[in-house]
C-alpha cells in the first residue's frame, strides 16, 4: 500500500522493529497480531499462506501450506482455492496460544484431536479435551491456549475464509 513500516506498525499497535523482522521472516507473530495485520491490509490470514495456486480435491500431508503463527503455533492449511470454508490443522505447543483476544467475521468449528485447549469467548472460559467439539460466532472476542504438557492438535474450520 506504499506505507512506511512506521505507519503500519503504529496503525496495528506493534513496534517497527518487530514488523521489520516479521517482514524478513526472522520472527513469527501471534494469531491476534496476524489478524490485525490482515484487517489493516483488508485481506485475511489465508493470504499469508500464498494459496494462489489452484488446488485439487486431495491435499496430501506434504502438500499442506504451513504458517508458523507465533511461537509454538503451527497452522496447516488443509484446503484452499475457491472455498467457502477454511480448514486448518492447528498444532499448538504447551503454553502457546493466540496471544491477545481477537475477532473477525464468520463462524468457527473446532474438533480437538489431541491434547487440551482452553478457549475464552468474551471472558467465559471452556476447556476442550480430545473428542470435544466447539462452535461459535467469530465476532465474539476470543482467545485460546494450550494449558497442557503435550502438543495439542485441533481441526479448526472457519467460514467464510476471512480469518
Amino acid at each position: 500500500r506504499g506505507l512506511s513500516l512506521a505507519n503500519v506498525a503504529n496503525a496495528v499497535g506493534i513496534s517497527v522493529g518487530f514488523l521489520s523482522a516479521l517482514e524478513r521472516s526472522n520472527m513469527s507473530a501471534s494469531v491476534g497480531t496476524l489478524r490485525k495485520l490482515a484487517r489493516f491490509y483488508k485481506t485475511n490470514i489465508l493470504d499469508f499462506f500464498d494459496p494462489a495456486e489452484s488446488n485439487s480435491r486431495l491435499v496430501s500431508a506434504e502438500q499442506r501450506k504451513v504458517l508458523e503463527a507465533g511461537p509454538g503455533v503451527r497452522m496447516e492449511l488443509l484446503a484452499w482455492g475457491d472455498t467457502v470454508m477454511e480448514p486448518h490443522l492447528f498444532r499448538v505447543a504447551p503454553g502457546a496460544g493466540s496471544g491477545e483476544s481477537y475477532t473477525h467475521e464468520g463462524e468457527e468449528f473446532l474438533y480437538l484431536l489431541r491434547g487440551e485447549l482452553d478457549i475464552s469467548l468474551d471472558g467465559q472460559g471452556y476447556r476442550l479435551k480430545p473428542g470435544d467439539s466447539f462452535y461459535f460466532e467469530s465476532a465474539v472476542p476470543h482467545t485460546w491456549k494450550n494449558p497442557g504438557k503435550t502438543e495439542t492438535w485441533v481441526l479448526w474450520i472457519n467460514t467464510p475464509p476471512t480469518f
